[in-house]
């Protein structure tokens, strides 16, 4: 016997598929940062706070948006900025909660030959950003790491300009807030390098589990977010033992 499938089938045999595992990955992550803290409380609480650290940290977003149709989405280059605290378990093994303000969104960018205009869409979200990092020290230098983010939306705008010959002539803008959820979810994975000593650059990849559009009957959209961050820890608690 022999089986014909749509591609309206296949589509949503796709995102079903899609869905389950990143679900799965978001769920294992989140059981690891989890079982970090649970452990963490079975141990001396002052071992872990005499060993935390804490920094800054900043970067670089390349942020754009995943759809549910063949639209496609351009990469909107923006930036991120805030503090992280590290508590190390183990050698090996830390959990690293953070807090960002990350801009995010996405661009569109086309060109109408019959009218020789160039249209662009740049949609600006800025977030609130709570990642809790598992991270494993692979060596000295390298590291890798996992877990889950929650997203607070503090604004979200439209821009879209008519371009001719390089001149804008035609510009509007439209709040967006009333259109996109506020809460957003997400599993981040990435890796770090410890440049010299409370120096570090990484690279973060954030992908959204939560659709962030309120409106869904066409399109869903999902955050898609590369980062590269430098950070510095500005102390150890180990340093005022003195």
């Amino acid at each position: 016997m022999s089986y014909i499938y749509s591609p309206n089938a296949i589509h949503t045999l796709t995102k079903f598929k899609y869905y389950f595992v990143m679900k799965k990955s978001f769920m294992l992550a989140s059981c690891l940062s989890v079982i970090f803290v649970l452990n963490s409380g079975a141990q001396d609480i002052n071992t872990i706070l005499k060993n935390t650290s804490a920094g800054v940290k900043g970067g670089i977003n390349f942020a754009d948006m995943l759809t549910s149709d063949k639209h496609q989405v351009d990469i909107r280059l923006a930036g991120n900025l805030g503090v992280f605290a590290n508590m190390p378990y183990s050698d090996k093994l830390s959990f690293q909660p953070e807090l960002l303000i990350s801009l995010q969104g996405g661009k569109q960018h086309t060109f109408v030959e019959t009218t020789d205009y160039e249209y662009i869409s740049d949609e600006k979200h800025t977030y609130l950003l709570l990642p809790l990092m598992a991270q494993y020290r692979i060596n000295d230098k390298l590291g890798i790491e996992a877990g889950p983010q929650l997203g607070f939306r503090l604004s979200a705008r439209y821009l879209n300009q008519i371009i001719d010959q390089g001149v804008v002539i035609h510009e509007t803008e439209e709040d967006l807030v009333d259109q996109r959820e506020f809460f957003d979810i997400g599993l981040n994975l990435g890796v770090r390098y410890e440049i010299i000593e409370n120096l570090s650059a990484g690279i973060r990849y954030n992908i959204g589990l939560k659709p962030l559009n309120v409106y869904r009957e066409t399109v869903t959209l999902r955050h898609s977010v590369f980062q590269i961050s430098v950070s510095y820890t500005l102390f150890h608690s180990t340093s005022s033992d003195g």
